[in-house]
């Protein structure tokens, strides 16, 4: 069974083993390289090298799907920022109109505490004034009663 092996850079234009290397995984014969040349690629860390048969999947492969789902992952994630930052706006505006009507109702509470001690103090002055008035009456009943009592 023939061995390949697969090279990709982890920057663009990397040289090793007397050759340019790509950030696309390129697949080679094994046969290609001296067993040094491959200790070189495998031992370098601004390379990943993978070693199969010929007939098995690339590495890359699988890398490319993963690709095209980090694509979609990463297209669904940024709807999801924008739906967030819709949101964020509309949050923002509801607290600005909670904010708003409890203002409102902080000024109708303050006015009808108002008003209402407005009412209580009218209604302490009639009282008063009534208080007055009933014993106008009581003093008025009783001179009349004394007068009633002179003229029999």
């Amino acid at each position: 069974m023939e061995k390949v092996i697969d090279i990709t850079a982890k920057r663009d234009g990397f040289r090793r083993a007397g050759m340019v290397h790509s950030e696309q995984t390129r697949t080679y014969p094994l046969s290609q390289f001296t067993k040094e040349q491959i200790r070189q690629l495998q031992e370098e860390p601004m390379l990943v090298v993978a070693i199969r048969n010929a007939n098995e999947q690339q590495a890359g492969a699988t890398d490319e799907i993963t690709q095209q789902q980090l694509k979609a992952l990463t297209a669904e994630l940024d709807g999801a920022k924008v739906q967030i930052q819709t949101l964020t706006g509309q949050l923002t505006e509801a607290q600005e109109l909670y904010q708003s009507v409890m203002a409102m109702h902080e000024d109708v509470k303050t006015e009808a505490a108002r008003q209402l001690e407005e009412e209580r103090q009218n209604v302490s002055n009639l009282t008063t004034e009534l208080e007055g008035e009933r014993q106008k009456v009581a003093d008025l009943t009783t001179q009349l009663e004394a007068a009633t009592k002179k003229g029999k």
